[in-house]
């Protein structure tokens, strides 16, 4: 994308005033879309976020603990006027303004390892990051469609995990419910939720 493209894709942020929404930071003119690899996802972002979820799905039922664990970044796509109704948890302001929000995904893409003073067993390793646009009102959707127990979590304990954790970060946790099988006196099977 050459400087002129580059500065129109801002000017449409700017236009659409996105906002970067996280427990501790809420800013604006942050960047959504900066290139036309990350526009072509955001336009498929429905189609993605199922795709997601479905994997997510998988392994929230497979997973040996029942439990997974990722973290997203969220670009709430309002005003700044609708701000002033947050008065509450950070939760309730997700979840009543969940259709124009944003969740971005990052995921390690590739990485590569380099070496410094050859001849010595000193490397390090590169890892290249891509980002995958999801809609979080059909991401919730889909878990809720299909029993999983979803919670936000913006404690600090989170951020306590390892060096180089985004602090701005909102951490999903992601579990399994597991469905339960009730017998009645008539021997009939009844399916817990």
């Amino acid at each position: 994308m050459n400087l002129k493209e580059q500065e129109k894709f801002i000017k449409e942020c700017m236009k659409k005033n996105y906002l970067f929404i996280s427990p501790s930071i809420i800013r604006g003119g942050e960047m959504l879309i900066y290139d036309n690899s990350t526009l072509k996802l955001y336009n498929n972002m429905d189609t993605n976020t199922k795709e997601f979820a479905n994997k997510e799905i998988f392994k929230a039922r497979y997973d040996d603990d029942n439990e997974s664990k990722f973290n997203l970044y969220l670009i709430f796509c309002g005003d700044f006027d609708n701000l002033k109704y947050c008065d509450g948890e950070f939760i309730d302001f997700i979840i009543c303004n969940k259709e124009k929000i944003v969740g971005v995904y990052k995921h390690v893409k590739s990485f590569e390892r380099r070496d410094f003073f050859l001849g010595f067993a000193q490397s390090e390793i590169i890892y290249k990051y891509g980002f995958l646009y999801l809609n979080l009102e059909i991401l919730l959707e889909e878990f809720k469609n299909n029993n999983i127990e979803f919670k936000v979590d913006t404690s600090e304990d989170i951020y306590n995990y390892g060096i180089n954790v985004d602090p701005t970060s909102t951490r999903f946790v992601i579990r399994y419910k597991e469905k339960k099988e009730v017998t009645t006196e008539n021997n009939q099977q009844l399916k817990k939720k």
